[in-house]
């Protein structure tokens, strides 16, 4: 049976099927998510952030999932099933306000099943020719939705070039920067400082300390010691408190819960100002205005203004 998927989904087939969400390694059923909202536990291991594919009802028990005509993966399925979605989205964003993206996203699919089973074959080449998969294991990493302002560059000249500089691929944010002028950016931080740069496919939910504790999870079976986290690390709005998910993760390390060590990253003003890409992006770019370089390098601006 054919069944067509989002890109997300495909990327979040890659992230099981590769191992990189360990110890996941399936689409998880009604129970293990529960297991996991309840206990940030999958099997006795630590595991954070249930993932779900959202699907009309299927009767086969193997499926052939495509994206824009392209094979992506087959699936064995072992059951779908409706969550609950207030308790879901109250124990993954400790809110149900639809004003939250994650939440909103959550809520789109209420009328489908989530899809449970074993990923048996997966088209890596695909992905990999979109980005690449694979990253080697370092010493460090810092990852931001945004492009990097100054206290971001403060970072990555800090620690280079022993550094994994890293951007997620997918976001529920419109107001965002397009991804391609996004990448850029990156690249030019590799270009003047020599660190690594790695796109996660990882699907973003913006779930505040439990999606940082995932973070921590991923870069973990990526091989990575440590890790920094800022202010606000998966958060969106006033959600969460702005050092909540450092606390979090550091929590889950002293706790020997996980083995990657979050770095606090103190915040960092120019001219008195909290830099926030936030608030850089409204005020200056969009307006096509290049900000004060003590707000950003203007190598990064120019480029996000011209695309």
């Amino acid at each position: 049976m054919k069944v067509n998927i989002s890109l997300n989904d495909a990327f979040l087939l890659e992230n099981i099927y590769s191992g990189k969400l360990a110890p996941v390694d399936k689409l998880l059923n009604k129970e293990e998510i529960q297991e996991v909202l309840d206990n940030y536990e999958y099997k006795g291991k630590t595991y954070s952030l249930p993932y779900f594919i959202f699907t009309d009802k299927i009767n086969s028990g193997i499926i052939d999932c495509y994206y824009n005509d392209t094979f992506i993966a087959t699936i064995k399925v072992e059951s779908q099933f409706k969550l609950d979605f207030e308790e879901t989205a109250f124990k993954i964003f400790k809110t149900i306000d639809k004003s939250h993206p994650g939440v909103k996203s959550l809520f789109d699919n209420i009328n489908k099943y989530v899809l449970s089973g074993t990923i048996l074959k997966f088209n890596l080449e695909y992905i990999d020719s979109i980005f690449s998969t694979k990253v080697e294991p370092g010493n460090i990493v810092f990852q931001s939705r945004n492009p990097p302002h100054a206290a971001h560059e403060a970072i990555v000249r800090e620690y280079a070039p022993d550094l994994l500089y890293t951007t997620p691929y997918s976001t529920t944010k419109s107001t965002d920067y397009p991804f391609e002028v996004k990448l850029k950016t990156y690249e030019k931080m590799k270009e003047l400082y020599g660190v690594k740069i790695f796109v996660s496919t990882l699907p973003r939910v913006f779930a505040g300390p439990r999606e940082a504790l995932q973070n921590c999870l991923l870069f973990q079976n990526l091989g990575y010691k440590k890790i920094i986290i800022g202010r606000g690390k998966n958060s969106v709005g006033d959600f969460y408190t702005p050092t909540e998910p450092y606390e979090f993760c550091k929590k889950a390390y002293e706790d020997d819960k996980i083995s990657i060590e979050p770095v606090w990253h103190k915040i960092i003003k120019a001219n008195g100002i909290e830099l926030k890409g936030s608030d850089i992006k409204p005020k200056y770019i969009d307006k096509g205005i290049q900000p004060p370089k003590e707000f950003m390098n203007p190598e990064i601006s120019k480029i996000l203004i011209n695309g």
